[in-house]
């Protein structure tokens, strides 16, 4: 009658510390959509299930590669139940359109991930399967590495590229969720060697009812229970080190945060990070209902342009605020510091404005006029003074605020701006930078654009014509978010879908276009105009929500231009209408006093629909996506090629003399390589057994060969070497090492000539060698202890029957 197999301990406790520690950590990936918990939830239920799974075959004894294909079977089919329920038979056997179902949604859910910054919206359920497919991946390696292959260490790796995922998109990860998945993982580690301890000095031979010798019978179980308050202290400190020591940096990792990057700046001075604002642009812009904001009183009779914060460092992947420094000093509580760049000279009109949020706004950054010369408002508000954006830094928001401030509206002279010389290098270095990664086409297109502009000034007009009239542009806030490299890409080229976005994109591309020319740029994001209420007052409401370039010239300091058509933006600043001056021309107060030429235009090359023939212009790079897919399947099909070669040379010291290693490294190295290229060649191979018994299953699988004999006397000579080595006081003479692996080619060309086609195929591109691990089937022979060094085994004695 078969006994019930009931799981070890140990098994049980690295399984739920494995599932734990997976948990933890993809509960990292919080911030990544508006609604976690449509993948959060599920996964916690996929870890439990896929721990459960595992533990259940390990406890049966299932062989190694099985435990991971059921766990991922498993999985699959939970997915597809999820997703494909009603193209499954009975809601669950997969079927060829619940696959293709299912497909379809982890790839419109990995194009979403493409469109949308994080947190990306859920309203559907294809990102949900994009996350949950990801992190299925990792729960199952982890569980594979940790508790099947028992290498718990290597397990580490797949959760620290899950915690890269939230550190690169959304700046950082809760600390109490870092702490929680580090602990476990250092409790895990803690239990698997306890495991292993539990091992040293157990009976070599187990006693049985005809009875048996035994090197020692008493318990060496190491308990768990006894490791748990060292190691809990260990693991305490070391992550309590972890978490502190980022904290205490000038640059931290904003482990402190609240995990969505924006950072939490303290009394003294520290700076503070930015969460980039674009994502909320495009989501207030397609709400259906629109939602009022900020209501403004004001003696402005036409108030527009009311900023939040300004977007100044473009890495490629997105426009984003720069690290800011803003002491206490900089509190704002009345007057405001001179804007940059802005000359008493410019003209420009002064009004007042009483400011009060809604209660549904939560925004860290002050909507304010820019510039604006006076700010009142409680709380711990401090402007930077290179943007003279508002930030909080109490981790209060404008939720229900109210605040008065007296904002300025520049109207800056053309012809002194034709004029106007170039921008201080604290100015034009930060803001005139572009990264590598920006294709040359797009600065050709840049300069192939302004190429009648005379002036910087001429040139950033004719980029708002090209983008508002010109170019081809049409508005649209349907297409996806973002302001990465692939998306100007696609935005600015002239395949199908391009040329079309909103203002996220007209803004972003205006402003870099601006760099290529040389042109200091960024992006500001807030609202755009205000509707006027009975009462007098203005609302601005969430379909107002805007972003628009701002471009630097020296005496009017940040200036506005406006490149989104006129479905957005109704008009643009007046004083990039009309004409423009001659270079040459006299700056004066009165524009039109000025000798203006015709009116400046795009070249008539890059109008829409002729701009494609640009070198360089942006064409389907597909076939360098698979090239480079087809290139990273090659490699990785070679990697367990070279490992297994790799393992080879060094056991049998390829390129090295045999002199020059000791002679137990030498037998020991060429018995391994024995073991190697049975299991590879699928021969099985009984850890359990004597060097004899395994011998004469070797030998076995050598008869019919025409080599047979000499390869069975090499395999006896090799044996006899391996237990001189093993059991002699002399050990095995140095001078006959180079007859251990003389033995050991012939034995292993024979078995590799001996065996199937396919057998030697699987052996050399997927060796079995790499993952099994040590097996043993079945107990010795009675009397097969070995109860001193120098004694041979009696089992050892047997003939080896060649």
């Amino acid at each position: 009658m078969n006994r019930l197999h009931l799981p070890r301990v140990d098994q049980v406790v690295l399984t739920a510390l494995a599932a734990a520690a997976s948990f933890f950590t993809l509960l990292s990936w919080k911030g990544l959509a508006d609604d976690s918990s449509s993948y959060l939830v599920p996964l916690f239920f996929l870890c439990v299930l896929t721990g459960a799974v595992g533990l259940a075959l390990r406890t049966l004894g299932t062989t190694t590669v099985v435990v991971p294909l059921v766990q991922t079977l498993v999985a699959f089919l939970m997915l597809n139940h999820r997703w494909a329920a009603e193209e499954s038979l009975g809601g669950w056997v997969p079927t060829r359109d619940s696959v293709a179902q299912l497909a379809s949604a982890i790839s419109e859910g990995a194009r979403q991930a493409a469109l949308w910054p994080a947190p990306v919206p859920t309203a559907g359920d294809s990102f949900p399967a994009l996350m949950l497919g990801i992190g299925i991946v990792v729960v199952l390696l982890v569980d594979l590495l940790a508790c099947t292959l028992r290498r718990v260490p290597v397990a580490g790796l797949p959760l620290l590229a899950a915690f890269t995922v939230p550190v690169s998109i959304v700046g950082g990860v809760s600390w109490v969720t870092f702490a929680v998945a580090a602990l476990c993982f250092s409790l895990l580690l803690t239990a698997d060697q306890a495991a292993r301890l539990g091992r040293w000095g157990h009976t070599l031979a187990p006693t049985s009812r005809q009875g048996g010798g035994v090197v020692d019978n008493q318990p060496h179980q190491v308990r768990l229970g006894t490791l748990w308050p060292s190691a809990t202290r260990f693991a305490v400190a070391g992550v309590a080190l972890a978490v502190i020591t980022p904290a205490l940096l000038p640059q931290g990792l904003d482990l402190f945060g609240n995990g969505d990057g924006t950072g939490d700046g303290s009394q003294d001075g520290d700076s503070v990070t930015l969460r980039n604002p674009m994502v909320s642009v495009q989501r207030r812009l397609n709400q259906g209902v629109d939602v009022p904001l900020v209501t403004v009183k004001t003696d402005d009779p036409h108030p527009s342009y009311l900023r939040l914060t300004v977007l100044d460092d473009f890495d490629g992947t997105a426009w984003r605020p720069r690290q800011r420094d803003i002491p206490p000093s900089q509190k704002a509580g009345g007057q405001m510091p001179a804007a940059p760049g802005l000359s008493a000279s410019t003209p420009r009109d002064t009004y007042t404005s009483e400011l009060e949020v809604d209660s549904a706004f939560e925004s860290t950054w002050l909507p304010t006029p820019y510039p604006a010369t006076q700010v009142r408002v409680s709380g711990d508000w401090r402007y930077d003074l290179d943007t003279l954006d508002l930030l909080n830094v109490d981790k209060k928001t404008t939720a229900g605020l109210e605040y008065a401030a007296v904002g300025q509206v520049v109207h800056p002279d053309p012809a002194a701006m034709v004029v106007a010389p170039v921008a201080p290098r604290s100015v034009y270095a930060d803001n005139t930078d572009l990264p590598s990664t920006v294709p040359p086409w797009i600065i050709n297109l840049a300069k192939s654009v302004t190429a009648q502009g005379r002036s910087q000034w001429e040139k950033a007009v004719i980029l708002q014509r090209w983008f508002r009239v010109d170019g081809g542009f049409s508005y649209s806030t349907t297409t996806g978010s973002g302001s990465g490299l692939d998306q100007l890409e696609q935005f600015l080229g002239f395949d199908e879908g391009s040329r079309q976005g909103y203002c996220e994109q007209f803004a972003s591309a205006m402003a870099m276009m601006a760099r290529a020319l040389g042109i200091p740029a960024r992006v500001a994001v807030g609202f755009l105009e205000p509707q006027r209420q009975p009462d007098g007052s203005f609302v601005y409401s969430s379909h107002d929500m805007h972003a628009w370039p701002e471009l630097y010239f020296q005496g009017a300091g940040w200036t506005i231009f406006e490149p989104t058509p006129a479905d957005q933006a109704r008009t643009t600043p007046s004083y990039t209408q009309g004409r423009v001056p001659r270079p040459g021309a006299e700056p004066t107060s009165n524009p039109s006093a000025t000798d203006f030429n015709e009116e400046i235009k795009p070249s008539a090359d890059v109008k829409a629909g002729q701009s494609a023939e640009l070198p360089g212009t942006a064409r389907s790079r597909t076939p360098w996506f698979v090239a480079g897919a087809v290139l990273l399947l090659a490699g990785l099909l070679l990697v367990p090629r070279l490992l297994r070669r790799r393992a080879r040379h060094r056991r049998l010291g390829v390129g090295r003399d045999p002199t020059h290693r000791l002679p137990v490294d030498v037998a020991e190295g060429a018995w391994a390589e024995v073991r190697a290229t049975a299991l590879d060649l699928g021969l099985g191979w009984d850890d359990g057994a004597t060097l004899r018994r395994r011998a004469r299953a070797l030998a076995a699988s050598l008869d019919g060969d025409r080599g047979a004999q000499p390869a069975r006397r090499s395999l006896e000579r090799l044996v006899l070497l391996m237990e001189q080595s093993r059991y002699s006081r002399q050990g095995l003479p140095p001078g006959r090492a180079a007859e251990v692996l003389s033995a050991t080619e012939e034995v292993l060309a024979s078995l590799r000539a001996r065996a199937l086609p396919s057998a030697r195929r699987r052996a050399t591109w997927l060796p079995a060698s790499l993952w099994q691990s040590r097996k043993v089937h079945g107990a010795p022979r009675r009397g097969g202890g070995i109860d001193s060094r120098s004694k041979v085994p009696t089992d050892e004695l047997d003939q080896l029957s060649v």
